[in-house]
């Protein structure tokens, strides 16, 4: 170093002041001045060769972090090949991460909402908030077109409806209303043979449009999640032969035969009221597209997973290919009519496989055209050994105990028609009737009238429901005999009724026979009430 040369320490300072405040080049053009002066000995040129390095790197580096701070990542960092400066160190580090950074943002811009950034600080929390509220966007879009998709399926939902209900209830209940207002007409008369024809006409078209309605109602519970599914062990030979008698007026009408070939020791695991709605719409359906004197045969068939295959099979029209292919398509109008006109809507299969789906089963059909149908669905079953009738049987009146009659009867009914119905059914057996329109009125008779021996309850009464005039009569009687009724033939209904007090349900519309053998049950000169 050379000594007193106050000029060399001036530029020194100079040098250290401008590298201080980042003026690299004047930096650089003070060194020039004061290098031959510092290279006058050893120590004074190892001096100006660390000086000029110095200078150098930071001047490269000076540059690097002006062009980050610019955003241009392409740069290249400058060459330390001592790797002794912290400062270029560190911004190295900082343009190794942006790098790092901007390959995640490309890849959250393709969709990647999996990155996560930890490297940054405070910087990286930020950014991953940012991620996390794009994955909540994200999940709020597809939400949003789940639900766009359901909106248009429960459209078509609507369309189904309001076609069914426009085209399938207009015929009939045009034909009804002009019966009905011939036989009302005085001045028109008609052979007894003409009349038995038009009350056959009137009653198999308000039987048709009750079916109809029923199943509009099954499917409306359906889609909003409202029926209620409760399976349990049944005897599936049963519960095929109860749903067929109720369509047996449809076997004769057409002289079709029936044969069922299901062993009377096998069981199913299923909810009751959804799986005789099946058999209902497969049966109705087998006789309906089958012509006169045709068959349709109802079989089951145990797996050895425990399963039940069940099968309709008919000698009727049959369907193409494309036909079976759109059967349990809503969107594709599949009715046609029967051999007979009969009408058709679709909606039945429908229901048929919701029903079966919520069995964990599945339903399948084969067919040819002018050979027939053959319907098929699994369901949980279970077969048991043979062993004695449990539970409570109903006999029919013929053959039996002799029937009590001069019955009191109290009809809690606020349909005019229905009770019409009611006071006709069991006018053989009564010898009063009392009437009631409102649970309140029905609770009130009973109390002024504690010798009733009968009480037919609606359940769906305004003011008060059946279920609480029910509730509220076991409060002071005990013994009389109180049978539900509903059109609404949910699930659990007769769970309810028997829970409020009811002795026992029956649907609408009233099967005059079942409600001959229920009363018949309860009112056998060997049954003490």
């Amino acid at each position: 170093m050379i000594s007193n040369d106050v000029e060399v320490f001036e530029n020194l300072d100079k040098i250290l002041k401008c590298l201080s405040e980042g003026k690299m080049d004047l930096a650089l053009e003070l060194f020039y001045k004061a290098e031959p002066d510092l290279n006058r000995t050893q120590s004074g040129k190892q001096l100006a060769l660390n000086l000029h390095n110095f200078i150098n790197i930071n001047n490269a580096g000076s540059v690097f972090i002006h062009e980050i701070a610019n955003g241009n990542l392409n740069v290249n960092p400058p060459d330390d090949t001592s790797r002794q400066n912290y400062i270029i160190a560190q911004y190295k580090q900082l343009h190794s991460n942006l790098l790092h950074l901007t390959w995640q943002a490309q890849q959250i811009a393709k969709g990647d909402l999996k990155q996560k950034v930890s490297f940054l600080g405070e910087f990286s929390i930020g950014f991953n908030q940012m991620i996390e509220a794009l994955r909540e966007k994200e999940v709020l879009a597809d939400k949003i077109r789940t639900q766009s998709k359901e909106l248009i399926d429960l459209n078509a939902s609507k369309d189904k409806f309001f076609s069914i209900i426009a085209h399938d209830l207009r015929g009939p209940l045009g034909g009804l209303m002009g019966l009905s207002e011939m036989l009302a007409d005085e001045s028109q008369s008609f052979t007894p043979d003409q009349k038995k024809e038009m009350i056959l006409a009137l009653s198999q078209s308000s039987r048709n449009i009750f079916n109809l309605l029923e199943n509009l109602l099954e499917w409306s519970q359906m889609q909003h999640k409202s029926t209620a599914f409760k399976p349990k062990m049944y005897n599936l030979n049963t519960l095929v032969s109860d749903c067929i008698k109720l369509l047996s007026e449809n076997f004769r009408k057409k002289n079709i035969r029936i044969t069922i070939d299901i062993a009377e020791d096998q069981e199913v695991f299923a909810d009751r009221n959804m799986f005789q709605s099946v058999i209902r719409n497969l049966v109705s359906n087998a006789v309906k597209f089958t012509p006169k004197s045709g068959e349709v045969f109802v079989s089951a068939n145990l797996t050895e997973n425990n399963t039940s295959i069940i099968t309709v099979k008919d000698t009727g029209i049959g369907m193409n290919d494309e036909m079976v292919s759109n059967l349990f398509r809503l969107n594709v109008n599949s009715s046609r009519p029967g051999t007979e006109g009969e009408n058709s809507t679709g909606l039945g299969l429908l229901l048929c496989k919701e029903f079966v789906e919520r069995h964990s089963g599945e339903i399948w059909v084969e067919s040819e055209e002018g050979k027939g149908s053959l319907f098929c669905f699994t369901i949980p079953a279970h077969k048991i050994p043979k062993s004695g009738k449990s539970g409570k049987e109903i006999v029919t009146p013929e053959g039996g105990q002799e029937l009590i009659k001069n019955l009191k009867v109290l009809i809690a009914e606020d349909n005019e028609n229905s009770e019409l119905l009611l006071r006709i059914a069991i006018s053989p057996f009564s010898n009063e009737v009392l009437e009631a329109g409102t649970g309140s009125e029905a609770i009130e008779i009973c109390r002024k009238n504690t010798d009733i021996d009968l009480i037919m309850m609606d359940i769906n009464m305004p003011a008060m429901d059946g279920l609480e005039a029910t509730r509220q009569i076991r409060q002071f009687n005990k013994n009389v005999v109180i049978i539900a009724q509903t059109a609404f033939g949910q699930s659990d209904s007769k769970e309810k009724a028997i829970v409020a007090g009811c002795n026992d349900f029956i649907t609408k519309p009233i099967e005059i026979e079942l409600l001959l053998k229920l009363i018949h049950f309860y009112f056998r000169k060997d049954v003490k009430k």
